[in-house]
């Protein structure tokens, strides 16, 4: 009853970004890359390339303060009731052989594992992509792709407005006490054999760090390369 409750108010309200696939039904990995992988074959048919970048979370789950996300369900007229009897007094201990710690209370961190942990981070996550003014968010839980296109004349004015999507991301990450480890997060640039040799070298700039792009990117379970040529996830599928 409280999963369905819950997730019925957030089906029928159409509540979830259209591009956040994490913990709904009818909603699987499989179909968060086919609209990924949809979206980067488009544009590569037209001439265009695409950069995606993986944003690697610290702890995510771990680290997300509990009146936050409380805060977001009253926004959406949720009631919050249970969800803040469900999330108080929530303890931990460590258990180390024959050893174990006396219980810690804490107000931080989402249980993973359970039926309702998963639905209040996607709760909590889903507006991110509200804050993103030249650029595609792809949600999937701690997960996250942002992706945006240009032409090649366009290259360096997207750039620039692709760091200032960046940025805003950061703003959100500081706002809800996450963290973005910038070292981690990895960039790819999906193009063409064509668009290659007119693109020329490519970086970003973001907190303090360049971002060089790979060849190759993880998402959910499979290596994209730049062209889409599936040879390297074809390659490490084979040898297990």
């Amino acid at each position: 009853m409280y999963y369905q409750q819950p997730t019925s108010y957030i089906k029928e309200n159409r509540i979830f970004n259209p591009r956040q696939f994490g913990f709904r039904s009818h909603h699987t990995t499989q179909h968060a890359m086919l609209t990924l992988t949809d979206y980067l074959y488009n544009i590569i048919e037209d001439g265009k390339f695409a950069i995606v970048i993986a944003l690697d979370l610290q702890k995510a789950f771990d680290k997300v303060d509990h009146q936050i996300p409380l805060q977001k369900l009253n926004q959406l007229k949720i009631n919050t009731k249970w969800f803040q009897s469900y999330l108080h007094n929530r303890c931990h201990r460590v258990v180390q052989k024959d050893s174990t710690s006396n219980l810690k209370f804490s107000g931080i961190g989402l249980p993973q594992g359970t039926i309702l942990g998963p639905i209040l981070f996607s709760l909590f996550i889903n507006d991110l992509p509200e804050v993103l003014h030249h650029s595609n968010c792809y949600l999937f839980a701690d997960d996250n792709n942002i992706a945006a296109a240009s032409s090649l004349n366009e290259k360096q004015k997207k750039i620039k407005k692709f760091e200032e999507d960046l940025t805003t991301v950061n703003s959100w990450m500081d706002l809800n006490q996450m963290k973005l480890n910038a070292h981690k997060t990895k960039m790819c640039v999906f193009r063409s054999k064509t668009t290659l040799r007119k693109l020329g070298p490519f970086k970003l700039h973001f907190d303090n760090t360049t971002i060089i792009p790979d060849e190759h990117l993880k998402c959910l379970g499979l290596t994209l390369d730049s062209k889409l040529t599936w040879k390297k996830h074809i390659n490490q599928m084979t040898k297990n």
